[in-house]
C-alpha cells in the first residue's frame, strides 16, 4: 500500500463554510467609499454622540465632511435597516459600521445641519 493508506487524497467535494458568511448590501463603490472614510473616524458610539450634540472636539471638520460625503442615500439606509440576515450571515465591514452609526433616524439630518453650520461660519 502507498503512503497515506486507503482513501488518502480522495476528493471529498467542495467544503461548506464553517463560519459566518459576510453579506454585502452596498454597491462596491459605496462600500469602498465608506471603508476608506471609516478608517478616519472615531468608533461609532463617540461619533454618534458627537453628531447628536455637535461636539467638534470629538470629530474634526474634515471628518464631518468625509462622513457627509460617504453617507449612503436615505433610501439605501432605510432598505439596509429593514434587511434581515439569514442564519449564519453577518454584515460586511461597511454595513456593520453604518448600522452602528445610523441607529438614530435623525442622525443624517443632524449631520447635514452641522455641515451647513460649518459652511455658514466660514462665509
Amino acid at each position: 500500500m502507498g503512503k497515506g493508506g486507503a482513501g488518502a487524497g480522495a476528493d471529498a467535494g467542495p467544503s461548506k463554510p464553517t463560519g459566518p458568511v459576510k453579506k454585502a448590501f452596498f454597491s462596491p463603490e459605496e462600500s469602498k467609499q465608506i471603508q476608506m472614510s471609516m478608517n478616519k473616524f472615531p468608533k461609532p458610539d463617540p461619533l454618534r454622540e458627537a453628531i447628536t450634540t455637535f461636539q467638534d472636539g470629538i470629530i474634526t471638520v474634515d471628518q464631518i465632511d468625509s462622513l457627509h460625503f460617504a453617507w449612503p442615500k436615505e433610501s439605501v439606509m432605510g432598505d439596509l435597516l429593514n434587511t434581515e440576515l439569514e442564519e449564519n450571515e453577518i454584515w460586511d465591514r461597511a454595513e456593520t459600521y453604518m448600522l452602528n452609526v445610523a441607529d438614530m433616524s435623525s442622525l443624517y439630518s443632524r449631520l447635514c445641519v452641522w455641515v451647513f453650520l460649518i459652511e455658514y461660519k466660514t462665509d
